[in-house]
């Protein structure tokens, strides 16, 4: 398989919830996907997530930062991400309080890209505050809302930043996240809708932008149609409420032809038929598609495997990472590789309550699903959402 395929994957897998993301590279070596785990066919998986989320939450600096390479320093997109794990799980809400906290005094410092507003940036901090009880329309002082609207470029596309590797998963996640906020009247978003579904190629999967990265792309260079920009690109528009019927079937064809053998998903189309191109970043976005999409993923059964056995089959049960999940060009905990994990694990698609069933949501931010799904989180008074 290819290496610039497994990293442009965990570089796109970045962007949920992260920053915009330059083109593939190439990494030396890549190591063996962790093989999936046999007789895990329940959907969800809150003691999983749980633990996902438990190894997220030491990570935290008791200033509410996730830190980066450099001493003292935050990474941002790590600590924006997290605060969504913590809280589709119901773990440490303190932390993600003070992680909010963290993210409202630096908001211009993590959502300018470019010299530009993000639109991937100022999406995740209104799906943070949205999962947290937080207003995004006063977030720091910021209306996250109005900034990500003026974003909003004449073509549909939100943000001026290169749309190459990351247009139709930031175009889904922007508009998940208006979503979240009550943005869904025509006028605003109508324009949005209509780039994205034009993303879609006939495979059923979404290019990130078809203009710059045609669907014919070869997909050992990450182009084409890839599973992260159809995942996200779907739940923004069942978010929505503007996925037809026609592009749901064609996405399900995809997802279903590029399911690897082992049940889980790598960034691109894969002709292997044994385990192998999987790894858990592409692997959960999709299985959170899946969920907005009203299906269960234990079902989607393959010879070695299904999505959730496959996912299950990346977290450390031992060692200092016990928890985290490892991506396949490393044996530790990766934050990118359990931030993304945590909330498919638990059942919650962006943006959390919107997608499928009900949703019990906690006062402190915590997430406990209901119906299908177990009952986790933490303690606190509920108010019942659908």
């Amino acid at each position: 398989m290819s290496t610039k395929r497994l990293l442009a994957s965990a570089a796109l897998g970045a962007c949920l919830l992260v920053a915009l993301v330059a083109g593939p590279t190439t990494a030396a070596t890549a190591a063996t996907s962790s093989p999936s785990v046999t007789g895990v066919t329940s959907f969800p998986q809150p003691a999983a997530a749980r633990s996902g989320a438990q190894w997220l939450a030491s990570q935290l600096t008791p200033q509410g930062y996730i830190p980066g390479n450099v001493p003292g320093q935050a990474n941002l997109s790590f600590t924006a991400n997290t605060v969504l794990a913590l809280a589709s799980t119901g773990v440490d809400p303190a932390g993600a309080t003070a992680a909010v906290g963290y993210l409202e005094s630096h908001v211009n410092q993590y959502v300018t890209v470019s010299g530009a507003d993000g639109a991937s940036q100022l999406a995740l901090l209104i799906l943070d505050a949205h999962a947290m009880g937080v207003e995004p329309t006063a977030f720091g002082g910021n209306n996250l809302v109005a900034r990500l609207l003026a974003t909003l470029q004449p073509s549909g596309l939100f943000g001026v930043q290169d749309p190459t590797y990351d247009g139709s998963y930031r175009q889904g996640l922007a508009l998940a996240a208006l979503a979240a906020a009550g943005v869904t009247d025509h006028t605003s978003v109508g324009s949005a809708e209509t780039w994205l579904l034009a993303q879609q190629c006939p495979s059923g999967g979404w290019s990130s932008d078809v203009a710059a990265n045609p669907c014919n792309g070869d997909p050992n260079l990450g182009l084409g149609a890839d599973t992260n920009s159809t995942a996200l690109a779907v739940e923004g528009l069942v978010a929505q409420d503007a996925l037809t019927t026609p592009s749901t079937s064609a996405a399900l064809a995809y997802l279903t032809a590029t399911q690897d053998g082992d049940g889980g998903w790598g960034y691109s189309a894969s002709l292997q038929t044994v385990p192998g191109p999987t790894d858990p970043n592409s692997t959960s976005v999709v299985i959170q598609a899946l969920v907005a999409l009203g299906k269960t993923p234990a079902a989607w059964t393959r010879p070695a495997g299904n999505p959730v056995s496959a996912l299950v089959g990346f977290q450390l049960t031992t060692g200092a990472g016990k928890g985290g999940f490892f991506t396949p060009f490393g044996p530790t905990a990766d934050p990118t590789a359990t931030f993304q994990a945590v909330p498919a694990l638990a059942g919650v698609p962006v943006p959390f309550e919107i997608g499928r069933g009900y949703w019990l949501v906690a006062s402190d931010g915590g997430v406990f699903s209901y119906g299908d799904a177990a009952f986790h989180g933490s303690a606190g008074a509920i108010t019942l959402n659908k």
